[in-house]
């Protein structure tokens, strides 16, 4: 009976309380009633902060990244030229003062003194005049070249609008300290002397002269310095006397060699197995001067022609030796006869090697024909 008052007694109060405020009043459960449980468990089906898995972001997808990364190279560019740009600048302006100074000295330039502390090929003490190459430095090896260098002769090549005053001054300036005594300077050929710059240094001496952009240095006697070589200034002028004597005549023009000779000369053209031949003779003299092929350049060395043709014409040769020909540049062989001497060289026009040769020795007249003879 107690629990049904009871019952009875919750309801009226339940009505009541809808009828004050017509709210519901929720007390608070106890932790052990089945709803807070069941709460309690969906809970832990979430994960915690501390769980929570973070996505990376590519750097590669990362717009900024990318711009900051260009930036630090471009930045960096910009620091390394900026860098070369002045260490470029700080050289420039060191040369530039060094050479202002040296000039306000009255000194070389620094490139002069680099060259002044180089000799010449085939020299031990001439300095190399500045920014001049050697001649023949890529055949340098050849008996041509070093046969040259034997007999005191060097060439080099001068650059462009260079002056043979400025050559002459350079040496004028510089030879004194390697021991060099200036004797005198012949700006023109004369009838006794020979053009150049002369020197002499413990009993040799020395010429230096400037033709066609080259400087060619070229060892003679102390004697020969004194005067200018004029004995063979001597002889040059004897050949050209030769010329004037009675007028020229010139080899026919369709002969592969251009050479004008006296009128007092007798010339004879003949058709041989290699090609044609030509032959001088001087009128009322037993001189003889001959021009012949002995076939194309590549197919046999000089010393292989020439072996075969003193052997064919009986000719004893005595002596022979190559060299490069300073007039014409081209390398020749010279050779001595037991009754002659003459050479050979290559024509540069039908690419063969001829021989000149004349049955006399020590001529004038060959000497010009060698030194004379052109390709047209």
């Amino acid at each position: 009976m107690k629990l049904f008052n009871k019952k009875k007694q919750k309801k009226k109060q339940e009505e009541k309380n809808k009828k004050v405020g017509d709210c519901t009043i929720h007390f608070k459960q106890k932790h052990n009633t089945p709803q807070i449980k069941e709460r309690k468990k969906q809970k832990k089906e979430y994960p915690s902060p501390r769980n929570i898995v973070k996505i990376k972001q590519s750097k590669k997808d990362n717009l900024r990244i990318k711009k900051v990364k260009r930036e630090k190279i471009k930045q960096r560019l910009i620091n390394t030229t900026t860098l070369a740009l002045g260490i470029i600048l700080i050289l420039i302006l060191g040369y530039l003062t060094v050479a202002f100074v040296s000039d306000l000295r009255g000194g070389t330039t620094v490139e002069d003194i680099r060259y002044d502390q180089i000799s010449i090929v085939g020299f031990d003490n001439i300095p190399v005049y500045p920014q001049s190459e050697f001649v023949y430095e890529d055949m340098r090896e050849k008996d041509s070249v070093q046969n040259m260098l034997s007999k005191g002769i060097s060439v080099y090549r001068l650059l462009v609008n260079t002056t043979s005053q400025e050559v002459y001054d350079y040496y004028k300036q510089n030879l004194p300290k390697h021991g060099w005594v200036k004797k005198f300077r012949v700006i023109t050929s004369t009838e006794d002397k020979l053009f150049g710059q002369y020197w002499v240094q413990d009993g040799k001496g020395l010429r230096i002269y400037v033709q066609n952009n080259d400087i060619w240095y070229e060892t003679i006697s102390a004697q020969e310095a004194k005067t200018a070589l004029a004995e063979r200034r001597e002889r040059e002028i004897q050949r050209q006397r030769i010329l004037e004597a009675e007028g020229t005549q010139r080899l026919l023009p369709h002969y592969p060699w251009q050479l004008e000779i006296p009128g007092n000369y007798r010339i004879k053209y003949s058709e041989e197995e290699k090609g044609e031949s030509v032959k001088i003779a001087k009128i009322g003299e037993g001189k003889k001067y001959y021009i012949r092929p002995l076939g194309k350049a590549e197919e046999k060395t000089f010393d292989e022609y020439l072996e075969n043709f003193s052997e064919k014409e009986d000719l004893e040769v005595t002596e022979r030796y190559t060299t490069t020909e300073y007039h014409h540049g081209d390398e020749i062989m010279h050779f001595s006869l037991k009754e002659g001497e003459g050479i050979l060289v290559q024509n540069r026009i039908n690419y063969k090697t001829y021989i000149m040769y004349t049955n006399t020795q020590e001529d004038d007249f060959f000497d010009y024909v060698i030194e004379n003879i052109r390709e047209p």
